[in-house]
């Protein structure tokens, strides 16, 4: 879709890197939740979930500056492209919402 080009290449790679690192700390968090659910009372499944929580905003801190060192390296035709792909997953976003609270 984007068609990166070879001078891209290092944003993109730094990018993807940190989209994969991200995924692993939210992957080892959510095994864990799994495990701990029988021996977990309320609070811990709480304190759980904000644990989930923090590391998705440590993990967003870590890909905007990323996301944008990127986005700075697309040509407009490519930053149109990546537009509308966002807004595109924004409206989806939007409906699913507005369908649940229906």
């Amino acid at each position: 879709m984007l068609h990166v080009t070879a001078a891209q290449e290092a944003p993109w790679k730094n990018l993807t890197q940190v989209m994969r690192d991200n995924a692993q700390v939210m992957v080892a968090l959510q095994n864990q939740r799994v495990a701990d659910t029988q021996s977990m009372n309320a609070v811990d499944s709480v304190k759980s979930y904000a644990s989930v929580i923090d590391a998705h905003r440590a993990g967003m801190m870590k890909f905007v500056p990323a996301f944008t060192a990127f986005y700075d390296s697309l040509s407009e035709a490519q930053r149109k492209t990546a537009d509308s792909m966002f807004r595109s997953r924004a409206r989806t976003e939007e409906k699913k919402e507005s369908k649940a609270t229906s």
